[in-house]
């Protein structure tokens, strides 16, 4: 049984998109840290005559901590800490977000740029968390994708503001109302200066760099995500190469607002690049009107194709 659950996640690791391998990679460590505390909690582990390794010890050495001297001397906390909950609803509630909002982002910004949005909105989190805490000199300690999946979530009521999403009891509601009740919510906590105070701050501070990402993409041309996005090509370099000459050719147009339009020649009725990139656009301005769930299959796959397409 254990061997079928591991191929399984092998092959979601090898063939998912970004979105699914950054939830495979939550759940995992949070299944990891889970066994470690239990661990911990029935057999009572310590380490020499005084020093118990205590589940508070271990999160100080994941999570991001509010002593920035501490962080400097320990960097992998800065990355660490976007991939840590504490609690089963804690992880739960994020990756359902996730899930449901983040593919919004890949469908229409492409797939290699999930995780570059995910990673550097979590870093610009952790940025706004320490200087919030040092400033009114406040401790403690950040975990959680919460401030990562902002930036993806407010990419995404960037790129289609009118996407519209099917809610329990209230009905179809449109990304950017949706995206501002969550921005309200932490700036209301941070008013009121609850125990998660610092926590809102670094979730806003993850809204404004998806907010910023977008906003230089669609006005000056600039992709921040680049960079990263080179360096996994690079890695990824062989595998995509041999994948590139099995799998069709296509042509990859960025229009301004760096969203992917994929030029396949003979395909359907479409007969030349501009006839497709005219088709794309079309989906597009529907997406915005009429949200995802309203595209047919055909157009839900040019938009696949798209979202997977890096050339």
């Amino acid at each position: 049984m254990f061997k079928s659950i591991y191929k399984d996640i092998e092959y979601y690791i090898r063939t998912g998109n970004s979105l699914d391998k950054i939830i495979i990679v939550n759940v995992a460590v949070y299944i990891f840290f889970f066994l470690v505390f239990l661990g911990i909690s029935i057999f009572n582990l310590s380490v020499g005559p005084d020093g118990a390794i205590s589940e508070a010890l271990v999160k100080s050495y994941v999570a991001l901590n509010a002593d920035f001297i501490f962080d400097l001397r320990h960097p992998w906390v800065f990355v660490t800490h976007m991939f840590f909950h504490q609690g089963f609803f804690h992880i739960l509630f994020n990756m359902l977000i996730l899930f449901f909002l983040g593919r919004i982002t890949g469908d229409l910004l492409g797939d290699s740029r999930v995780f570059p949005l995910y990673l550097m909105a979590g870093l610009c989190s952790a940025i706004f968390y320490l200087l919030a805490t040092n400033l009114v000199g406040m401790g403690g300690i950040a975990l959680g994708a919460s401030g990562a999946i902002m930036g993806v979530v407010a990419a995404a009521g960037m790129v289609a503001p009118d996407f519209q999403i099917r809610l329990i009891l209230l009905g179809e509601v449109r990304l950017k109302y949706i995206v501002l009740a969550f921005i309200l919510i932490d700036l209301l906590s941070v008013a009121q200066g609850g125990s998660n105070w610092g926590g809102s701050v670094g979730h806003l501070g993850g809204a404004a760099f998806g907010i910023l990402y977008i906003y230089l993409m669609q006005s000056r041309g600039l992709d921040l995500a680049r960079p990263i996005i080179n360096w996994v090509d690079n890695l990824n370099a062989p595998s995509k190469e041999k994948k590139r000459k099995e799998s069709f050719k296509a042509k990859v147009i960025y229009n301004k607002a760096g969203i992917k339009k994929p030029t396949k020649r003979g395909s359907g009725n479409i007969n030349s690049d501009a006839d497709l990139q005219d088709e794309v656009d079309r989906i597009l301005d529907k997406i915005k009107a009429e949200g995802y769930d309203k595209l047919t299959e055909e157009e839900k796959e040019t938009l696949f194709i798209a979202s997977k397409k890096d050339t």
